[in-house]
């Protein structure tokens, strides 16, 4: 739609009664949904990288565990 808008490619056809703003505001909410939930796989990951023993503790770790 935006392609049609932009550049008047009338090659493409967007499905009847479908605005691009509607469009629009739907991917928006959706790509914050998604950023949020990254945000919290990030925090997790990040929780998980403080748990890095020590030097001297990695050494009696067991990794194959």
């Amino acid at each position: 739609m935006a392609h049609t808008i932009i550049n008047g490619d009338s090659t493409i056809n967007a499905p009847t009664g479908t605005c691009i703003w509607e469009v629009a505001q739907d991917l928006e909410l959706q790509i914050d949904d998604f950023a949020t939930k990254l945000n919290g796989i990030s925090t997790m990951l990040g929780r998980l990288g403080e748990l890095t023993p020590d030097e001297e503790d990695e050494e009696n770790f067991d990794f194959d565990e």
